[in-house]
């Protein structure tokens, strides 16, 4: 594997239908990987989705994880805050819309599944079958 190489890893579980707009969840996702990508501060870097069936076929989670700088509990509290950005640039309204998307549209819910300096960053959406 090249050191300078980002991988990204899919592993999709069978998992029942949802009702979604797939515009909508795919721009979620794609900003999500954008999150992740922009995080990863050591190379290899890796990105890894993943979807699967949870609470007992009730529901379908979607897992964003990387390997990136991960985030301190002080920016997990305000991540999902319009305006809040760690980046240079940028508006900080990705991660505020995506909550929008999953919660408001979707009747889902978007989390910080796990995160720790250094070690990357988890992101789960829950989305009601």
């Amino acid at each position: 594997q090249n050191p300078d190489e980002v991988a990204i890893r899919e592993r999709y579980e069978e998992a029942p239908a949802v009702r979604l707009n797939p515009e909508l969840i795919e721009w979620a996702l794609e900003n999500l990987i954008a999150n992740a990508l922009s995080a990863l501060d050591k190379r290899p870097g890796l990105i890894e989705v993943s979807v699967a069936p949870a609470r007992g076929g009730r529901s379908v989670e979607i897992l964003v994880r990387d390997n990136g700088r991960g985030m301190s509990p002080a920016e997990q509290r305000k991540a999902f805050e319009a305006g809040y950005t760690t980046k240079r640039r940028g508006w900080g309204l990705g991660l505020a819309l995506t909550r929008r998307v999953v919660e408001e549209y979707h009747g889902g819910r978007i989390s910080i599944r796990a995160s720790a300096a250094g070690q990357g960053t988890t992101m789960a959406i829950v989305l009601p079958v």
